[in-house]
């Protein structure tokens, strides 16, 4: 059992299994083999999972507004920590926008030198070290701005979704060229699948629960309905993709959605696998996370 937790309201794993994120209202690093608390709890205003770690695990980074002064405009920041010893090693920001919604994305680049942020119709890519703005790439909107919008990158950064209450439209990261709009309605949750290829949207138009679609050519492949907004949380191969009902966790064959098991732990919202899924680490709403063994079938 990890101590001192905040209450936040998401978990994140590191690639090589031996740190762990904290995030919602407070940005905390923690080490998975000696579970204890690395840094002291940061005070977040970003949005849920725009807290990541770098592919190499040895930074991680979560974006949240600054404001301009001199324009009177808000733009992105991006804080980069030290994944070993959890100091803040630099902030990034990047230029001004003229409008922003309050959603908002953050994604390494593959070989981890550059961050790509996203935010109302505008995507920055950032170096990771000087905190230069490197591009900035707009897109034009295909849906109108839901109340609740969301904004995701895929794992490999060559997709934007960003969600609205006609769709969910897919954006070209590089060019910012629409590929296609998904039919979801008031997709306000968007969980890519580690290997990019399947997304999942958070609808509450038609019943409750989550749709799973086909990133390549936008096909809906099955939908998981069930009150509640829980996340969907991927196993590290993307064959299946689990959810907690409060109870028991429950598993799914992320193609066809059939299930595939059951297991006891996690019981809540927030968690997240190891990279090789043989434990999961859970936060509950007080803040307590706990690690358990986890068997695939």
């Amino acid at each position: 059992m990890f101590t001192g937790a905040t209450p936040d309201y998401r978990v994140e794993v590191s690639r090589d299994g031996s740190r762990l994120l904290s995030f919602g209202s407070y940005v905390s690093l923690w080490d998975t083999r000696k579970t204890r608390l690395i840094n002291t709890p940061v005070i977040s205003t970003t949005r849920d999972y725009c807290v990541k770690f770098s592919p190499d695990s040895t930074k991680f980074a979560w974006v949240n507004e600054y404001w301009n002064e001199k324009q009177t405009q808000f733009g992105p920041q991006v804080s980069i920590g030290d994944a070993r010893a959890g100091q803040t090693m630099r902030i990034c920001r990047g230029a001004p926008y003229k409008a922003n919604d309050g959603a908002m994305a953050l994604q390494w680049s593959p070989n981890g030198r550059e961050i790509y942020v996203a935010s109302w119709d505008l995507i920055d890519r950032l170096d990771a070290q000087s905190g230069k703005t490197l591009a900035r790439v707009r897109f034009r909107h295909t849906v109108w701005p839901d109340a609740t919008p969301a904004l995701a990158f895929s794992p490999d950064v060559r997709v934007l979704a960003r969600s609205g209450e006609t769709g969910v439209s897919l954006f070209d990261v590089q060019t910012g060229k629409l590929l296609r709009t998904l039919a979801a309605q008031s997709g306000y949750i968007l969980f890519f699948s580690p290997d990019s290829t399947l997304l999942g949207i958070y609808e509450w138009t038609g019943g409750v629960g989550y749709q799973i679609y086909r990133v390549a050519d936008g096909k809906k492949l099955w939908k998981w309905m069930g009150a509640g907004a829980g996340p969907l949380v991927w196993m590290p191969d993307s064959r299946q993709v689990s959810r907690s009902n409060q109870k028991e966790c429950v598993v799914r064959d992320a193609q066809t959605g059939q299930e595939v098991g059951r297991r006891p732990f996690p019981r809540a919202d927030a968690f997240d696998f190891s990279p090789s899924g043989d434990f999961v680490y859970e936060i509950s709403k007080q803040g307590k996370i706990t690690a358990f063994p986890f068997t695939q079938k």
